[in-house]
């Protein structure tokens, strides 16, 4: 029976770390989810939102806030 409840962990924690990895999350916190809540937290993994893959400097987000407010005036105006 233990050997049971040992393979039922693992393969929830293994599931978990591989689709947060897959989907751009930290595979540990996935891991952890799935060792904790099982199925559960596979859910959980899976229904949270991919994290943003670039990264990107504050003078790139500050060019694409400002064209992206250039574009709204524009579209204002016409």
């Amino acid at each position: 029976m233990l050997v049971v409840l040992v393979a039922w962990v693992a393969a929830w924690s293994l599931i978990g770390a591989i689709l947060a990895a897959s989907r751009g999350q930290d595979p540990v916190a996935g891991l952890v989810q799935g060792l904790t809540f099982g199925p559960i937290g596979v859910l959980f993994v899976v229904m949270t939102a991919r994290r943003e893959q670039r990264a990107e400097s504050p003078k790139a987000l500050a060019v694409e806030t400002r064209d992206r407010v250039n574009t709204s005036k524009r579209n204002l105006y016409q």
